[in-house]
């Protein structure tokens, strides 16, 4: 018998075992037999951990969003100026894109989020809202560091971040794709800083009327 350590980890092992199988076929292509095979072990020790393709499916997948949400949560602290800020952030948002793991994000959103209605709103909630609250945060420091009140206009930054995405991962999906060369990813970035910025107010208060 397992010690819950060890249980513990062999459950780890499984999924780790269960996600690129998810990735290369659709998960009703992907079976708990086949997992087993690819781990070189038995179906009985897998099904023993998960009942089901669809549990396993979501205890894969899980700690994949949670890595990508929590990568999009480090925004970095630009306080300089308002500009720096979005620069950083968007530069922050380009480099995210690119990791392999937002890749695999955004293609299972595509073409699994119709059927497994769970993964939606954690991608965003999580990563696109993750992004852009850091967005924001950013702005609003690099106010406070000169006396403004600095704001970024409702919706922009997610029109900055689906732009983001469909200029970096839609292609990457795509068969023989080839990644962006330097000077494309360059002048997404700047068409992202150029749009952010132009989305940027300042909160004016006024004094209050005499009585």
């Amino acid at each position: 018998m397992m010690t819950p350590t060890a249980r513990e980890q062999f459950r780890s092992d499984i999924r780790a075992a269960a996600l690129p199988l998810f990735l290369e076929r659709p998960v009703t292509d992907t079976t708990l037999r086949g997992v087993a095979e690819a781990m070189g072990v038995s179906f009985w020790m897998v099904y023993r951990q998960y009942e089901t393709r669809e549990l396993l499916y979501r205890a894969a997948v899980t700690p994949l969003l949670d890595a990508v949400a929590a990568a999009a949560a480090r925004t970095p602290r630009v306080t300089a100026s308002v500009g720096a800020a979005v620069a950083a952030c968007v530069r922050h948002a380009v480099e995210l894109m690119q990791r392999s793991r937002y890749r695999d994000v955004f293609f299972l959103l595509l073409r699994d989020g119709a059927s497994h209605d769970w993964i939606e709103p954690i991608y965003r909630e999580r990563i696109v809202g993750g992004l852009v609250r850091g967005f924001e945060a950013a702005v609003r420091r690099a106010g406070d560091q000169h006396g403004l009140v600095i704001g970024i206009r409702p919706g922009a930054s997610q029109r900055v971040i689906r732009t983001l995405e469909s200029t970096i991962l839609v292609p990457r999906l795509l068969p023989n794709s080839v990644p962006l060369s330097d000077e494309e990813l360059a002048a997404a970035r700047q068409a992202a800083i150029n749009t952010l910025m132009a989305a940027t107010y300042a909160v004016e208060f006024s004094e209050p009327a005499a009585a």
